[in-house]
């Protein structure tokens, strides 16, 4: 069995190409404005919104950040723009900082 040689990536080329806006279509460019549009409300580091005092509530506080964060880098990967970069790393400062 023939293993690769890298890790497997959570996105790949062709994907990264359509994210830039490279030959999509209608349906492609509203999901890129819609991230983008999320990603630009995510960096200003608004509250996080999870339910408190209740089970898993550390599982809710972390999904909520992950969506953050891949919207984020999504947005840099598709505009370049180092303000989204930044604020991933601010999320996982805030992270560093969690009572669990």
């Amino acid at each position: 069995m023939k293993t690769i040689s890298h890790p497997v990536l959570f996105i790949n080329k062709s994907a990264i190409a359509r994210l830039k806006g490279e030959s999509c279509d209608s349906f492609q460019e509203f999901c890129r404005l819609s991230t983008i549009n999320s990603a630009v409300y995510f960096a200003q580091m608004p509250p996080l919104e999870y339910e408190r005092n209740v089970h898993n509530e550390h599982l809710l506080r972390a999904r909520e950040v992950q969506g953050r964060i891949i919207a984020l880098l999504c947005a840099w990967e598709m505009t370049g723009n180092n303000h989204f970069r930044d604020a991933v790393i601010n999320y996982v400062r805030m992270m560093k900082e969690w009572q669990c």
